[in-house]
């Protein structure tokens, strides 16, 4: 569990610029939940810069990031190799200390935090289940304020929000704020939608 916290925690919040809440947020979020429903597939390089509230440094960390129709492949590269795979209801930890393969059917806490990354990377911003949603405005885009309302991730962290690029209706930045006041932002670069990323690098060998 730390290790997967590790990962989806590496992705939270710096001091906003000044926002306002949105004037149309239904017919925002329906443009980019449009979009994403048309992302069949995604790759690009990303650049983790994590903030721990006690300590006046930064911990960052680059890697590369796969998706496809509802499998996720999350690798760090540097400073230190880990991977994170998404594969229906089965989630791989992989690092260079061992592997553990989780099975979301009786892992809830997985289940959630699976079906998150999910919808914080390709904009699926329905699911009102898992949280609710507050969508902002600022001179460099739109951002969607997700708060979560499961006290199983609400114990974790208290909003993710996805900065959007407007034009695209699609995700360029994840934040997160943890309850514990750490806070962390992935930046995705290089991003190539509907590409051709072969099944293999989801594959989990049990």
């Amino acid at each position: 569990m730390k290790h997967l916290l590790i990962i989806l925690f590496a992705m939270v919040s710096f001091p906003l610029a000044a926002q306002r809440q949105a004037g149309n947020p239904e017919v925002m979020i329906e443009e980019i939940c449009e979009a994403a429903s048309e992302i069949h597939s995604l790759q690009c390089k990303f650049r983790q810069t994590k903030n721990l509230s006690l300590l006046a440094t930064e911990m960052v960390s680059t890697g590369r990031m796969y998706y496809k129709e509802g499998m996720l492949r999350w690798e760090y590269l540097s400073p230190y190799r880990y991977i994170f795979i998404i594969n229906g209801e089965s989630v791989l930890l992989d690092s260079p200390s061992g592997s553990n393969v989780i099975d979301t059917k009786t892992n809830k806490m997985f289940g959630s935090i699976a079906n998150i990354m999910m919808s914080s990377l390709t904009g699926n911003i329905t699911d009102t289940e898992e949280f609710d949603t507050l969508m902002l405005e600022e001179k460099e885009g739109w951002i969607a304020e997700l708060t979560p309302v499961k006290k199983e991730m609400q114990q974790f962290f208290t909003k993710v929000r996805l900065h959007i690029n407007p034009v695209e209706k699609s995700v360029e930045k994840v934040e997160l704020l943890e309850k514990g006041g750490d806070t962390t932002l992935i930046e995705m670069t290089e991003i190539e939608k509907n590409v051709s990323v072969d099944d293999s690098v989801f594959e989990i060998l049990h």
